[in-house]
């Protein structure tokens, strides 16, 4: 047709109405039947003058004539990597690696890209009296995979209303994928899907339902989940916290400069969660580790009592370790299950090497080193854990049994409560009930 909007066309607004197509189907060939039926020009004049403007179009470098009667989006120019920024007013912009100035992306060209994405873009080249563009052809890496909101449950769907200018468009949940959150509440939503041609739809699931918009500590843990930042930290650091205590005292360090030595104080990963939260609970911590592994009455003692030894005597020069006997030789067998029983262990793993039980070594943690020092003290079994396959495969002289790391040392808990009630009157001593399990399961087979 002629008019639009009531208005006949003029060749700014053809103009106007070809980039916007070409730009909507980039590396796309458009013939002229096409772009006659998409801008529904319909009249020989109309028709005419959108030739003639084309034509200008790839004088200036911004359409590629593919043949007499099709043009396609000149992307043969300039490519780079950077930043997408996005703005709330659509006024988007890409930020180039190299420092340079930001180059205007129109939300039509921006692929749905998130603020923050790394993308890759080309400059289209610039028509007379416009301002440098680009247009986004490829997402490299998504910034953001979650996003803060407040939830809204409608009939058949549900939505989540993202705060921040992370994400242009609410983003889609599934009911089944609600974990319980209702209209009102704000939520962490993990992104499942996102846009693309068949859908232009961001499709999430719900992670965790922080609680009811307004209340202080929901507003709180929102902003901190909005960018990044732990808003939980691990369980027995809040259970801590939430029982009002002072001080951890614990077996496993949180610090260790063999094993993961402190050179920052970061959010993203275990130690620098665990860390972060003792800081902003103001909680001491004392870690003994091998200290109480050595110490009178520590971890290795409390776990030859446990397994009903006698005469209980040092392993090694460190101290790390104990040996004794038992009241009666009996069955490697029996002393196996008598070993589940006693420290709750999920299962066990051991070779039997066709000796009874009678003379045993034990070593709670990882004490697999100590083998040849158990052997040379005439014992006939040795309980620890994390035993690797080939000490169990070499070792032919002494029963083996791996019972688990966490149940071998996990026996002095109750010890060192009762110690330190009687050393500290004054002071309440709270064993944690949230790490009150074994890591490791074991599927047993069938029979």
């Amino acid at each position: 047709m002629g008019k639009k909007g009531g208005k006949r066309l003029n060749k700014r607004m053809v103009a106007d109405a070809l980039q916007a197509l070409f730009q909507a189907h980039p590396g796309e060939t458009l013939s002229f039947k096409q772009i006659f039926k998409a801008l529904k020009l319909d009249t020989h004049p109309t028709k005419m003058m959108a030739i003639d403007v084309m034509e200008e179009m790839a004088w200036d470098d911004y359409l590629s004539k593919v043949s007499d009667s099709s043009y396609k989006l000149n992307l043969k120019t300039q490519v780079q990597e950077g930043t997408f920024i996005r703005k709330a007013n659509g006024k988007n912009s890409f930020l180039p690696d190299d420092g340079g100035k930001p180059v205007f992306v129109a939300e039509r060209n921006s692929m749905f890209a998130l603020n923050g994405d790394r993308v890759r873009v080309a400059f289209m080249a610039r028509r007379q009296n416009h301002i440098k563009e680009a247009i986004v052809t490829e997402i490299l890496e998504r910034k953001h995979d979650q996003a803060v909101g407040i939830l809204q449950v409608e009939k058949d769907f549900a939505f989540l209303n993202a705060e921040g200018n992370f994400f242009v468009h609410d983003i889609l949940i599934p009911k089944k994928k609600l974990k319980g959150g209702k209209t009102g509440e704000k939520a962490v939503v993990k992104i499942t899907q996102w846009p693309s041609a068949e859908s232009k739809n961001i499709v999430g699931e719900v992670i965790d339902v922080l609680g009811k918009q307004g209340e202080n500590n929901v507003e709180m843990h929102a902003i901190l989940a909005q960018y990044g930042l732990p808003y939980k930290y691990p369980k027995r650091v809040e259970e801590a916290a939430e029982k009002g205590a002072e001080l951890i005292v614990a077996h496993h360090p949180v610090m260790n400069s063999n094993w993961n030595p402190v050179q920052t104080l970061r959010t993203d990963d275990r130690q620098g969660r665990i860390l972060t939260g003792l800081i902003r609970h103001r909680i001491a911590a004392i870690c003994m580790h091998t200290n109480l592994d050595a110490a009178e009455g520590g971890v290795n003692d409390v776990l030859a009592d446990k397994l009903g030894l006698s005469i209980v005597l040092p392993l090694n020069q460190e101290k790390i370790g104990r040996y004794g006997v038992l009241n009666c030789e009996i069955p490697l067998v029996d002393f196996t299950r008598f070993v589940v029983k006693s420290l709750g262990c999920n299962g066990l793993r051991y070779t039997d090497r066709g000796k009874p039980v009678h003379r045993v070594a034990v070593g709670g943690g990882a004490c697999g080193c100590y083998i040849d020092q158990a052997i040379a003290l005439g014992c006939d079994t040795f309980v620890t854990s994390d035993l690797k396959y080939h000490q169990f495969l070499d070792t032919t002289d002494i029963n083996l049994i791996d019972a688990g790391h966490f149940p071998t040392e996990n026996v002095v808990c109750d010890a060192i409560v009762q110690r330190l009630t009687a050393r500290f009157p004054a002071v309440q001593f709270v064993k944690t009930t949230c790490h009150d399990g074994e890591v490791i399961q074991y599927c047993m087979k069938e029979n």
